[in-house]
């Protein structure tokens, strides 16, 4: 799974999350690059990553993505 995050989430809350996730799922490797939110939209749009952890504040440009706020 490919994870695209801005570098304050990559380097904050990201490395405990991936810990918990890892303890349950195994099997799965997570990549993670960090990226500004241009770059996060862009990488969901193009399949480049599979979730994008960000702060995305124009609709408009979200068009097409399955959204979830997880930290409001």
């Amino acid at each position: 799974m490919r994870i695209g995050a801005l570098p304050t989430a990559a380097l904050g809350i990201l490395p405990t999350v991936i810990g918990q996730f890892h303890k349950q799922q195994k099997d799965i490797t997570l990549q993670v690059a960090t990226m500004n939110n241009t770059m996060l939209l862009a990488g969901l749009k193009s399949g480049e990553i599979d979730i994008g952890i960000g702060r995305m504040s124009d609709p408009e440009l979200m068009s097409g993505l399955h959204l979830r706020t997880v930290v409001p």
